[in-house]
């Protein structure tokens, strides 16, 4: 599993800001493949992208793919902390009571019964069963995802 906090920590202790890819091709020479912040200064500035056996393109896609990253990760880091807090509220006791009462109530009123929710009758065992399988699918369609 990913460390998502270790990530983050890491990710708050590089340069902040938006980072840029920064290109300069040369049919006669070697590109420069940098990755820069804000500023426009190199983030990255190491023989990394310049000193081995791949092509201009590959130093550029991997340059590009880092920049990309590094700027998508807190929306990523958002997104995960979103997912996990689905995740902790389908695995809870107190979702599954909720979808048995509102499972109950369609029911309660497909029947035709003029009443409240409020004088229903607690969830039965069955219905407590039919909201874990309930949520068992939900979750596996976001696992799914």
């Amino acid at each position: 599993m990913t460390n998502i906090p270790e990530l983050r920590r890491l990710h708050g202790a590089a340069t902040q800001g938006e980072w840029r890819l920064y290109y300069a091709g040369s049919r006669t020479s070697s590109a420069i493949v940098e990755v820069q912040c804000d500023e426009k200064t190199p983030v990255v500035s190491w023989r990394g992208f310049d000193d081995s056996c791949r092509k201009n393109a590959g130093h550029k896609s991997n340059a590009a793919a880092i920049v990309a990253l590094h700027n998508a990760a807190p929306a990523l880091f958002d997104a995960a902390d979103r997912l996990a807090r689905v995740e902790a509220v389908l695995a809870s006791e107190e979702a599954v009571e909720r979808v048995a009462r509102g499972v109950k109530a369609r029911r309660f009123t497909r029947i035709g019964r003029h009443s409240t929710i409020a004088h229903m009758d607690a969830p039965t065992e069955n219905d407590l069963d039919d909201a874990r399988a309930a949520i068992a699918a939900l979750a596996g369609l976001v696992g799914e995802g």
